[in-house]
């Protein structure tokens, strides 16, 4: 009996310390595909930031910097669903409207472009 609740108490430590190394916050997802991202392996940080977003559906820093990752593979559709989706989240940052403008221009439409630049520029 001794036998058993010992292996049992093994067991749920084990399982538990498993479970604190597998948990990791939004931030330090966040921060990983920042780092893919420096490094242009864009799918890699694409599949970070929606890690991230899903476990903080409100944080800003990861629509914004899986807009630029977008951005940077060239898919401008995307970029500007999440660059919106940060302005959405924080109005005040000028620099989501800003890529969001870039993010425009690449498709042609500079009249998007313009407000958002305007947009930054009145914040800034």
């Amino acid at each position: 009996m001794r036998r058993k609740i010992g292996i049992l108490i093994l067991l749920l430590t084990f399982l538990a310390s498993a479970n604190a190394f597998a948990s990791e916050t939004a931030e330090e997802i966040l921060n990983k595909g920042i780092e893919y991202a420096k490094k242009g392996n864009y799918d890699q940080a694409i599949s970070n930031f929606t890690k991230a977003v899903k476990l903080n559906p409100k944080l800003t820093e990861a629509y914004y910097n899986r807009g630029n990752a977008y951005y940077g593979k060239g898919s401008y559709d995307q970029a500007i669903v999440d660059y919106t989706e940060a302005i959405k989240l924080n109005p005040n940052v000028a620099q989501s409207y800003t890529n969001r403008g870039g993010a425009y221009i690449h498709k042609g439409d500079y009249d998007g472009a313009i407000l958002d630049c305007t947009r930054a520029i009145k914040l800034k």
